[in-house]
């Protein structure tokens, strides 16, 4: 297909740069195309009703007051050991706050159970909490009532999750590379070492103590979110097509 195709379809600029360089494959060939977003995936309005649903579901998962939020499954590229850890690091001084990580554990052998119930046993209190499933109906809900989401992958092609939590107005830390620089610009919550949980916890530091900063950067980057529509995209697959 590399080396027949007239056109060759991609999702980012980032992963048309790892085509053109693993498969020598000309930028002229390459056709970008963005995903969309989902429709549930919006600012819900903060009526009762809304209210009543981030109730129930508090109550279904334990949640006390204010959380971090992390997705989708768990490949160590995606570094969710270390997030809990640097929660471990915030944990005392921000005893209000958890982090429900919803996530199906990659790790070879499993690990973020067994880590989840030591770091809440150091805090003595459920700060983490950790569920491998989640009804994708109550996630709009969620992405919006979370202090941010967590997903600071070392590569994706596109990466979704963060663009859904910026659909809900809410930000995202993730990590500082080409991809997180193509979707967000120059303004966000960027992880420069996903190794290293203190710099993961510096970001939720950043967002626990600077609410202002968070409308700022939110400002910033939701002009972004117009690229990621899948009317658009059909758009430029029928245009291409008649071309």
């Amino acid at each position: 297909a590399a080396k027949r195709a007239h056109k060759i379809f991609t999702i980012s600029e980032f992963s048309s740069g790892e085509l053109q360089k693993f498969y020598n494959i000309s930028r002229e060939r390459i056709f970008v195309n963005p995903w969309g977003l989902e429709k549930i995936f919006k600012e819900l309005p903060k009526d009762e009703k809304y209210f009543a649903e981030i109730k129930k579901i508090k109550v279904q998962f334990g949640i006390e007051n204010k959380f971090f939020l992390s997705i989708g499954q768990a490949f160590p590229r995606r570094h969710i050991k270390e997030a809990m850890l640097a929660f471990a690091l915030t944990a005392n001084q921000h005893p209000d706050t958890q982090y429900l990580v919803a996530t199906t554990d990659k790790y070879e052998p499993p690990v973020l159970e067994n880590l989840a119930e030591e770091i809440n046993q150091k805090a003595g209190r459920r700060a983490i909490i950790y569920v491998k499933y989640l009804d994708r109906n109550i996630l709009p809900h969620l992405m919006n009532e979370a202090l941010a989401l967590i997903y600071v992958s070392d590569k994706e092609a596109l990466g979704l999750p963060p663009l859904e939590a910026l659909a809900c107005g809410r930000p995202a830390i993730v990590k500082n590379n080409e991809i997180s620089r193509e979707l967000f610009g120059e303004k966000g919550y960027f992880v420069a070492d996903t190794n290293n949980p203190n710099f993961i916890a510096d970001q939720m530091k950043r967002i626990l103590n600077n609410p202002d900063e968070i409308i700022e950067i939110l400002a910033k980057q939701k002009p972004n979110l117009a690229r990621f529509n899948w009317q658009n995209l059909a758009n430029r697959i029928l245009k291409l097509f008649m071309e």
